[in-house]
């Protein structure tokens, strides 16, 4: 429905302007998810966006308002920017603009400063700046963040929290101008909380402290409203309160990754607790990650937890970290075999076959009648491991999943595990061309994958090129073979 509204109602009007269809689509897409799935999934969503759009400056700093941005700013970061622009005008403020914007460009086409103009208009206020910063120019802040404590000459006590902008500028990447949150958490539970410009190379935020109250962690930008980089220092203790009490699961989780280098007997007793604590996938799994290698009876107890936990997510987490499997969490993970998610299934019968091969019949037996869903990823699964073993006898059925008798994904699958178990012959080739043909991209590109492979091998690298002479194509597909043939030598 979001991209009913912003794509189809109002189109961008230009390349450079496809921002406004896919992220607000994004965006409202995203806060729909968050009615219904609540704020710990919605704050996964955030990092996710976060995650991709500090990839892709990596590459570059191309601005979300652009034609070259690529899909990470144009609908990963510029959600992120939407949900900025709401924190920074509020929620009134936000919803007047957006409504106004919806209302006076219904059924047309609109380009950025048709938003930038709507903003204004519905709140007499100018928010160009943010725009400027966020969606006109490129890159994110980057923050070097630390506090001290100090008396001053009548002895009263402040928290000094210092806040260096680090990041390059250039004509395309600026100082940044946010309001941004600053929590100091006390040991008696009291939080004090200030919200300060910061826009300079340099500023310093100063909290009172008047009772001269113990502090427990200090917080900047908590709940991670700011798409930025952020370097925190911060001891152990404050790590352990952080991930312990901070409210948002986002800032609990920061604080656990902060954990990773230090060594797991130290922190072992804090994850296990933080871990009973714990309703997100998100920090569960993070904790499983960092007791993965972790032969104390503590942590395998852990995982077996895991393995029982409600949420499939934090179950496959286990499934993946268990590498190699533990004999006391055998009987957890041959349960797994029937778990109501297909992925975990699948986990579960590569883990019990590659640590326990001498059962792998056993556990063959288990999941034959097991196909999953998209692509038949158990029995893909099953047939890959069943032929491996030996069981010849099974190549003519996974041959059969190449053709066009069934949906592609189920098609990619079977080329894919073809190509692992080193296996050609020409109904399969023949299989492979028309999927390298096909319009869906994914499709072809496991075509491509799958004779780009074996055309590297001398016996079957002929068989190809007899499969493309012999074949009936028309002068197109033609055409596109011998641009693949011609990317063989």
């Amino acid at each position: 429905m979001a991209h009913q509204w912003f794509g189809n109602c109002i189109s961008h009007l230009e390349n450079k302007d496809v921002w406004l269809t896919e992220s607000f689509a994004t965006y409202y897409g995203k806060m729909f998810e968050r009615s219904l799935f609540g704020e710990d999934y919605y704050e996964n969503s955030k990092n996710d966006e976060q995650l991709q759009a500090l990839a892709a400056a990596k590459n570059n700093n191309y601005p979300v308002d652009g034609s070259t941005g690529g899909n990470a700013r144009i609908y990963q970061k510029g959600s992120l920017v939407l949900g900025m622009l709401r924190y920074v005008m509020g929620e009134r403020e936000f919803h007047d603009a957006i409504n106004y914007y919806v209302v006076h460009h219904a059924f047309s086409n609109a380009e950025t400063a048709d938003l930038i103009r709507a903003v204004y208009e519905a709140t007499g206020k100018s928010y160009y700046w943010f725009f400027e910063e966020w969606v006109l120019h490129g890159g994110e802040p980057d923050y070097k963040v630390s506090y001290t404590v100090s008396d001053d000459t009548n002895g009263i006590r402040a928290t000094h929290i210092n806040v260096y902008q680090v990041q390059e500028t250039t004509s395309l990447v600026g100082l940044f101008k946010m309001p941004v949150v600053f929590e100091v958490h006390y040991k008696d539970g009291k939080i004090d909380r200030k919200t300060g410009w910061i826009e300079n190379k340099y500023q310093e935020v100063i909290i009172p402290n008047p009772d001269k109250k113990t502090i427990d962690f200090v917080l900047f930008d908590p709940g991670r409203e700011i798409v930025k980089k952020v370097a925190f220092s911060k001891s152990f203790d404050e790590l352990a309160a952080q991930a312990v009490k901070a409210v948002h699961m986002i800032d609990r989780y920061d604080a656990l990754v902060g954990l990773r280098s230090s060594s797991v007997e130290t922190k072992r007793d804090l994850l296990i607790r933080c871990f009973s604590n714990e309703h997100f996938f998100l920090t569960k799994a993070e904790i499983l990650d960092q007791l993965t290698d972790d032969a104390n009876d503590k942590s395998l107890s852990l995982f077996k937890k895991a393995l029982e936990d409600p949420d499939a997510n934090v179950r496959k987490e286990a499934l993946k970290q268990l590498s190699p499997v533990p004999v006391m969490l055998k009987t957890e993970v041959v349960h797994a075999l029937r778990d109501s998610s297909y992925l975990n299934g699948e986990l579960a019968l590569q883990n019990l076959c590659q640590f326990f091969p001498a059962e792998t019949d056993l556990f063959l037996t288990l999941t034959k009648d097991s196909y999953g869903w998209r692509g038949m990823n158990i029995r893909m699964k099953w047939l890959e491991i069943a032929i491996g073993a030996g069981k010849k006898e099974f190549i003519p059925e996974l041959v059969s999943y190449t053709g066009p008798g069934y949906e592609f994904e189920t098609r990619m699958n079977s080329l894919n595990v073809l190509k692992k178990l080193n296996y050609a012959d020409a109904v399969v080739i023949k299989n492979a061309l028309t999927a390298y043909l096909h319009w869906n991209g994914k499709l072809s590109g496991a075509g491509k994958d799958y004779l780009s492979y074996f055309s590297q091998q001398d016996l079957v690298r002929p068989m190809i090129r007899e499969a493309i002479s012999s074949g009936t194509w028309t002068a197109r597909e033609q055409t596109s073979l011998n641009s693949l043939l011609n990317s063989f030598n």
